[in-house]
């Protein structure tokens, strides 16, 4: 039981870290030019800056995906999901876009944007369900029970003339107790901009 506090506890401090950064990026730089659409032309085109993106993502892990983006070029992606190994995730990362990446006249390309970021996961694991209540067993089995690690994200999302956001990206994660550990991570989705 303890263990399950010390995840929401860990999930709550980890969205406010991630936040954070946000709030002080789009207040401290001036607004770039706009490659998305006024909120008002919204109905029939892409998202744009203070926009929130709900939507899930299939992979390892699998699970809800939240983005909030700050400017045309960084947002903040959240998410909480169930990884295959037996544990149960909550990640944050800020994330830097490269707009027209790929400098493409095709209107279908420049649709593609690029992007890489660092972040922060807190996994739970409940591979050995037995020793979750017991102290000294937890403290034998490093898979289970609460750690923290560092994600750093590439991928590219399609923006399309729509509310919806397709994603695909790669995650080298760097975990960090009660046991360093180092695993691939990576997914597909979609999100519809509200």
């Amino acid at each position: 039981m303890r263990d399950l506090i010390r995840f929401v506890i860990a999930v709550l401090v980890l969205l406010g870290v991630t936040l954070t950064p946000s709030a002080v990026n789009a207040a401290a730089e001036a607004e770039a030019p706009s490659i998305f659409v006024e909120k008002s032309k919204l109905e029939t085109k892409g998202p744009v800056p203070d926009n929130i993106g709900l939507g899930a993502v299939m992979g390892e892990p699998s699970g809800f995906s939240a983005k909030f983006w700050t400017r045309t070029e960084r947002a903040v992606d959240m998410g909480f999901a169930y990884s295959f190994r037996d544990a149960v995730v909550a990640f944050g990362d800020y994330l830097f876009h490269f707009n027209h990446g790929f400098r493409r006249a095709a209107n279908f390309v420049n649709q593609i944007h690029p992007y890489a970021g660092a972040g922060a996961v807190i996994r739970y694991s409940f591979r050995n369900q037995g020793a979750i209540d017991n102290v000294v067993a937890l403290l034998r089995d490093p898979d289970s029970g609460v750690s923290i690690g560092l994600r750093l994200p590439v991928g590219i999302e399609w923006l399309p003339q729509s509310p919806f956001g397709l994603f695909a990206e790669l995650v080298p994660v760097l975990g960090f107790g009660p046991r360093g550990f180092g695993l691939l991570n990576g997914g597909a989705g979609m999100r519809y901009y509200f």
